[in-house]
Parts: C-alpha cells; structure tokens; sequence
C-alpha cells in the first residue's frame, strides 16, 4: 500500500489587521488623585483585556473647557493611543460606556494612525536639528544687521527759557509809573 504523503501545513502568518486609536477622556475636576489613577487604570485594564497594545498614555492634566459639560466648565483631559483589532475596538467601547460611565463626563473613541508618533513626540535627533537651524538663523541675522547699538535717548520736552527774574524793587517802581500816570 502506498503512503500518501501529508502536505506540511502551509504556516500562516496572518498580518495583524487592527488600527490605532486614540481615546479621550474628559474626567469632572472635582474627582480626586485617587479616583483619576483608578480610572487611568481601569481604561489600561479594558485595553489590555481586549488585546490592545498602548503605545503611548498621557497623564490627567486639569484645563478649561470651551463649553460647560453638566453645568461643569474645568475638566481633566488625558488620552491614550494604542493599537487594537476593529471589532476589540467596538467591544471596548460598549465596556467603557458601561463600565465606566460614572467616572467620565465624555470620552472619544477615534481611528487614527501611527504618524500620530511621530508627529506628537519629535525625537532627539530632530530637536537637535532644530535647535542648529535655529542657531545658524540667528548667525546670519547677527552677521547681516551688525552688534546692537545703544540708542542716543532724545529727550521729548521743550527746552524752558530762561526768564529775567524781577525783584521786589523793579515791582516797586513799575507801581509808581502806574500810579504817576493816573
């Protein structure tokens, strides 16, 4: 009897087919550090529960709202990026209007992209760039327009003129040319 030979199974290596997002969160300001730290970690919990990876987290930072949410017009603004399958991502988004709907004034669930790395956090190598672009900008004005020259102050009164003083006796004799002529 002949042996069939079983094919190897071709390994699949399927291309991950998920997305960044990047969740807003906007907290009462009335909520203390501890609460906040909660919330913080509650949110990383429901990300890493429905196998997102974060990328990047931001702290809770206090700021003034454009409009009042509920009568509120300070809030707490921190947002996380991370990567994450599309249908996680819907399932993350029930559980956090579920689960956390006490906690939040609003949150934001957006599709983004991963320029969002790049373009919010420069590296060193660019910071470094800039600052010797902005050094030699700054030669070249020093160079074009010369050292700084102190201004001559001028002086914007009128000069006074000096005046004859008079005196008790050209007063007195002045009196008497008046009083002669009457």
């Amino acid at each position: 009897m002949a042996q069939i030979a079983e094919k190897p199974k071709a390994e699949t290596n399927p291309q991950k087919t998920g997305s960044f997002y990047d969740l807003y969160m906007l907290v009462g300001a009335d909520t203390t550090s501890d609460q906040l730290n909660k919330t913080e970690q509650d949110v990383k919990n429901l990300i890493e529960k429905n196998f997102g990876t974060i990328k990047k987290d931001g702290r809770f930072v206090k700021k003034d709202l454009a409009y009042p949410i509920q009568k509120i017009t300070v809030a707490y603004v921190a947002s996380i990026y991370f990567w994450m399958e599309p249908d996680k991502a819907q399932i993350l988004k029930t559980e956090l209007s579920q689960q956390l709907k006490d906690s939040f004034l609003r949150f934001i669930l957006t599709k983004t992209t991963d320029k969002i790395l790049e373009t919010n956090m420069p590296s060193e190598r660019k910071l470094k760039a800039i600052d010797e672009q902005l050094e030699k900008i700054e030669q070249a004005t020093k160079e074009k327009v010369g050292t700084a020259v102190e201004p001559k102050k001028i002086s914007t009164e009128k000069p006074r003129e000096e005046k004859e003083r008079i005196t008790i006796e050209d007063i007195d004799k002045k009196l008497d040319e008046i009083m002669g002529e009457l």
